[in-house]
């Protein structure tokens, strides 16, 4: 069975219906690349507009953009011309593979989208062409811009045809019966050959052989499709082989014995389709990649080398402070250094270490500075992370000297919850826990969100985040010994490799910013008066899985027992000598998830894990 590679004229009349609810809501971004999609926003509802290889569009849900996701030049004149412009219209050209959109400016503006052929996008402003996503030539037609815009040359109209003009229209085709009704008749295959089906008229009878009874049988027959496509939709995705080949706006009788599955909404179904079909990706120059893919490798490893050398240097004035000390004392007054150095703005000066460069301000403290570099490894971490994920993504285009085959992968955003910004878990006994990512989250983490209620868990250890268990009824020890290790692994204790250590927790009203008489108190650093709780020989043990909160799956690293609780399956880790980025790479697909979400979960430093475990269910997860 042959793929469908476009929509039908069947399919927009019903995408059309579910555009309208775009009517008075306002464009916001476009972005480019594949897929090409816009986004819409209006009081009730935010939506994405997604157009997948070209010629498949719907509309669903804001869809999970990646770091850096492309604009390019057509989204980026469409962010210009139409940013908080209000949809007047959304209309299906005749009955044709045709949308358009109208908007509240600029003035006589709009946006087509034409979903046969290659497929394209244009921006029309009073008749003429001003961007689209792709220029040259359509049959006859030159699509230029500044051109004025012609459209395709509309199909016979089904819908308004009346019958004697059907069967004019259908008597002059020399054709057999299914092809005059594909093409004559504007029904595209699929649609032509359910009318034979459903009518029992065979495909192959010319036109001419037709009685008049048999003639008006198809119109009612296309009339009644239309019509049910219009007012009780009930789309249908169908699959052969596991991968999805076909769908329809409702169930067709020619697609019966393939398996299917059922949608709320069309756009549902495209989305569904577009990410189950299987996609050709056209052949590129084998050498020119190739040297695309030495560079971005030549490119990663001068990030490692950046990285490691300026946490080496970090950790260094710790392993020396005092002599530390005395060099930023000798930068403040002028002196020779160790270091070659040139003094920029004010206070700022440039220090050279092995090759790399590091700004320090020498008014700050040495703790500063060393948090400061800390911090500047931490960006290019994350260069390092984002060049590595191109990298991989440049490893699977490779292009071969035959056709290559991909799936198109397509994301819907993800809830978003208050503490995203925080690392979290849920305990084993169902309290959720707080940490900051670093100083200035923190301060945050603490001033909003700790309440009279809730418990703080901290260690005695250099980077320990912040730890707010929201207390619930019921929580026990259990918890605050889950909080505490959390607050230990997530510490330098970690990259240290010790074996075990120790941490507290205390009341809210324990926890102050406010430093005694004297002394200064760091930017994310709380004073704790009163009696400390301590949990000591803690394990420097976490488990890394898969939870579900509120409906919503999130990759977790917590303690196990609280992973093993809410968690289908998990790996265990330990301080080990494996990069986040290895770890990443290898669970990410057993996970279902991105490679990204693994990195920003994981502790701080190199890891080890065990091997796969399952959730052993516990009595409330059988039902009776």
């Amino acid at each position: 069975m042959k793929d469908k590679s476009s929509m039908t004229s069947l399919d927009v009349l019903l995408l059309q219906k579910e555009l309208s609810v775009l009517v008075g809501a306002y464009a916001e971004k476009a972005f480019g690349g594949k897929p090409f999609s816009m986004r819409f926003n209006a009081q009730s509802m935010k939506r994405e507009l997604v157009l997948a290889d070209d010629l498949f569009l719907f509309l669903t849900e804001r869809l999970e953009k990646q770091e850096g996701a492309e604009v390019g030049e057509f989204s980026g004149a469409i962010r210009r011309k139409f940013d908080n412009s209000r949809v007047t219209d959304v209309r299906q050209e005749g009955f044709d593979r045709l949308i358009s959109m109208s908007f509240s400016r600029p003035e006589n503006a709009e946006i087509v989208f034409e979903l046969m052929g290659r497929g394209n996008v244009l921006v029309v402003e009073s008749g003429k062409i001003t961007a689209a996503m792709k220029y040259g030539r359509r049959g006859s037609v030159e699509t230029k811009q500044g051109s004025m815009y012609s459209r395709p040359g509309l199909r016979f109209d089904a819908r308004e045809a009346s019958p004697e003009a059907f069967r004019d229209a259908l008597l002059s085709s020399r054709a057999d019966t299914v092809r005059s009704l594909a093409t004559v008749i504007g029904l595209g295959p699929d649609f032509a050959e359910e009318v034979c089906s459903r009518t029992g008229i065979e495909k192959e009878t010319k036109p001419s052989a037709l009685t008049d009874p048999q003639i008006m049988k198809l119109k009612e027959t296309i009339d009644g499709i239309i019509l049910e496509t219009a007012e009780k939709p009930h789309p249908v995705v169908y699959y052969s082989d596991g991968n999805a080949v076909q769908f329809t706006p409702v169930p067709f009788v020619i697609f019966s014995e393939l398996e299917k599955k059922e949608f709320s909404s069309l756009g549902e179904a495209i989305m569904h389709f577009a990410g189950k079909r299987r996609i050709g990706q056209k052949d590129e120059a084998a050498e020119k990649h190739e040297k695309l893919l030495e560079r971005q490798r030549e490119a990663i490893q001068h990030l490692r080398e950046e990285g490691t050398r300026s946490r080496s240097f970090a950790d260094s004035i710790y392993a020396d402070y005092e002599q530390f000390r005395k060099l930023i004392s000798a930068f403040r007054k002028g002196n020779d250094a160790q270091y070659a150095y040139a003094r920029k703005a004010g206070t700022v000066v440039t220090v050279n270490v092995e090759g790399i460069k590091l700004e320090i301000d020498t008014s700050k403290d040495v703790d500063t500075i060393a948090s400061s570099i800390y911090d500047q490894a931490k960006e290019i971490d994350r260069k390092l992370r984002s060049a590595e994920a191109a990298l991989a993504e440049m490893e699977k285009s490779r292009p071969t000297s035959a056709r290559t085959r991909e799936t198109l992968k397509i994301r819907k955003a993800r809830k978003k919850f208050w503490f995203d910004s925080y690392r979290w878990f849920v305990s084993s006994e169902g309290c959720l826990v707080l940490g900051g990512r670093d100083a200035r989250t923190n301060d945050r983490l603490v001033s909003r969100h700790l309440a009279q209620t809730d418990r703080y868990a901290h260690a005695d250890v250099y980077g320990a985040p912040s730890t707010v268990v929201k207390w619930k009824e019921g929580a026990t020890e259990t918890t605050l010994e889950e909080a505490c290790t959390f607050a230990l692994c997530f510490s330098r204790a970690w990259n240290a490799q010790i074996g075990a250590a120790s941490a507290y927790w205390v009341l809210p009203d324990q926890v102050s910013k406010t430093p005694q008489t004297g002394e200064f108190l760091p930017k994310g650093a709380f004073v704790i008066r009163g009696k400390r709780n301590y949990f000591n020989r803690l394990k420097m043990e976490l488990a890394l899985g898969v939870v579900e909160y509120e409906g919503e799956r999130r990759v977790a690293c917590a303690p196990v027992g609280a992973i093993a609780a809410n968690a289908v399956s998990y790996v265990v880790l330990t301080p080990g000598a494996m990069t986040k980025e290895k770890i990443a790479a290898a669970l990410h697909s057993e996970f279902g998830t991105t490679a990204d979400e693994i990195v920003s979960a994981l502790p701080p430093g190199k890891s080890s894990y065990a091997p796969m475990a399952k959730r052993v269910p516990q009595a409330a997860d059988t039902k009776e």
